[in-house]
């Protein structure tokens, strides 16, 4: 059990109207990994908490696409006294320690690092690191930094399939003279 699937449950009793059980599941979900994830907020499929989401903060307005992978101690909120809160698209890695603020858009399979505070708004396939992030690389592709398929990337013909390494070249025996 980890807080995204007390998150699953916690919103299916919100859209059941049983509000109350919603609250006690949200409640768990503080008391056995100290995270804040409201049932308002909009979690896509295939999205993963690192650690099992220990620390993560959502504010209840903000929208996860899918296969999203967040890193612990990771918040997702508003900025006073700025209207609105962060979108991330599909395909990012939010690392850990990371603060988005703000109403922003993290693009579709972009990294943002670890403790990294993101105020602004964050292009497609890009890395952002740094207080406050500013971009670092553009035009990547996710499964160069992480294990994960996004459609947005480029085809590649060097990649082989993933979990296997390539080839290492054999190692020459030496004799002693």
């Amino acid at each position: 059990m980890n807080a995204i699937k007390l998150h699953k449950i916690e919103r299916w009793l919100l859209e059941k109207n049983l509000r109350w059980a919603s609250k006690l599941v949200y409640y768990l979900i503080f008391l056995l990994y100290n995270s804040s994830i409201p049932a308002e907020a909009e979690i896509g499929e295939g999205t993963q908490f690192a650690y099992a989401g220990i620390g993560v903060v959502l504010h209840a307005d903000s929208r996860i696409g899918c296969n999203v992978l967040i890193g612990q101690h990771v918040t997702v909120g508003g900025r006073a006294p700025l209207k609105g809160v962060p979108v991330i698209e599909d395909a990012c890695f939010l690392g850990p320690g990371a603060v988005i603020l703000g109403p922003i858009r993290v693009g579709k399979g972009s990294i943002v690092g670890a403790n990294a505070v993101v105020l602004h708004d964050v292009p497609p396939r890009s890395v952002v690191a740094g207080v406050p992030a500013r971009v670092i690389r553009s035009n990547i592709r996710t499964r160069d930094y992480y294990n994960v398929w996004n459609p947005a990337d480029p085809p590649a013909a060097d990649v082989v399939s993933i979990g296997s390494a390539p080839a290492r070249p054999a190692r020459k025996e030496t004799t002693a003279p």
